[in-house]
């Protein structure tokens, strides 16, 4: 018999499979930087994983990773003090934005 943490495992293996390349050219975009939208990206899964029990379902579970990813790119420019690229703005409240493949 298969235990609730297989099966969770499970499930947040295919919400990874199935958003990581969005999430990680979002922040590609954002912060023009490979290592770090890596870093973002890894990081924007395991506090879904962490706080999945405060998402509400009021909107996507693919918006809630946008949100997730643009706070803690905001958090990280923040923290290092780095230059934010203003041409990106318009993305990042328009969480229906899908970067191309």
């Amino acid at each position: 018999s298969i235990s609730i943490k297989e099966v969770i495992f499970e499930i947040m293996e295919e919400i990874y499979s199935k958003y990581y390349k969005q999430i990680y050219s979002y922040l590609l975009l954002l912060s023009h930087n490979a290592d770090t939208a890596e870093e973002l990206t890894q990081e924007t899964f395991y506090r879904a994983i962490i706080y999945i029990n405060k998402f509400r379902g009021d909107c996507e579970l693919k918006v809630w990773l946008y949100i997730i990813a643009k706070n803690l790119y905001y958090k990280y420019m923040k923290n290092s003090k780095k230059i934010i690229y203003t041409d990106n703005f318009e993305y990042l409240d328009d969480f229906s934005y899908s970067p191309r493949s």
